[in-house]
């Protein structure tokens, strides 16, 4: 769950390279093979990517420019703008395709929680291991995919903290005793309350090592915007939920 993003900046430079405009200097090892994959014709220049834009979505204002490195390894511009209707909105530019993809339409990808808790346990069944983690990300061809985050068991999948001074590791003591849920479990225990039709954008634990270790859960409710829920992986109660704006 690890998208890297590059700052506008990189991108202007990019935008005068595709330009034949003397080469920016190098602002850092994946920006530099961006700016040449643009110059070698392999990636679309950010200056035709605007122009798309333009036409696609008339009146519409930029608001932000990224690029993006999907979990295949493909690389999107990202483009936030504002529609003439008022609304945000975040496209994905296939920079080697010129392929335009909505954020959103990921979103509508997302699978309910009963359905990626079952999805998650024939998982865990065929491999032996826990599923800790899961993120809505895009695939292949705009399909969207959940990238998966396995361990041997919810004890191996340990997250330590460190000292920022010194680089040693904190000892923590362990205030709750009990074993972990599984995230399939978690999800289950959401589908009475939230319903079948909640769809899972992100499955994260976290707290591992520390007295609170819970499932941050993001589900995207009918009607609602998306919903952040902390779940207590000891007791699957719901420690906390937040709404927020999509």
């Amino acid at each position: 769950m690890n998208p890297r993003f590059l700052p506008c900046a990189a991108l202007l430079a990019l935008a005068l390279a595709a330009a034949s405009a003397p080469a920016a200097p190098p602002v850092g090892d994946e920006q530099e093979s961006v700016r040449e994959a643009v110059q070698a014709g392999r990636y679309k220049p950010l200056a035709s990517i605007l122009a798309q834009v333009e036409q696609s979505w008339p009146q519409a204002r930029v608001l932000d420019l990224d690029t993006k490195q999907g979990v295949l390894g493909q690389m999107f511009y990202e483009v936030k703008l504002l529609d003439r209707a008022g609304v945000k909105r975040t496209l994905l530019v296939d920079a080697a395709t010129g392929r335009e993809l909505d954020e959103g339409s990921k979103v509508e990808q997302a699978v309910t929680l009963r359905k990626l808790a079952g999805f998650l346990r024939r998982i865990e069944a065929e491999t032996g291991r826990s599923v800790v983690e899961a993120e809505l990300e895009l695939g292949m061809d705009g399909k969207a995919a959940y990238q998966l985050v396995l361990a041997p068991s919810l004890a191996g999948a340990q997250r330590r903290l460190m000292d920022a001074a010194s680089g040693e590791l904190l000892h923590i003591e362990q205030q709750q005793t009990g074993a972990l849920h599984t995230a399939a479990e978690a999800l289950e225990a959401l589908v009475e309350r939230y319903g079948e039709k909640a769809t899972v954008l992100e499955v994260e634990l976290e707290g591992v090592q520390g007295a609170s270790v819970y499932y941050e859960i993001d589900l995207r409710v009918e009607g609602l915007h998306t919903l952040e829920l902390h779940v207590d992986a000891r007791t699957l109660r719901v420690l906390r939920s937040r709404y927020k704006r999509s």
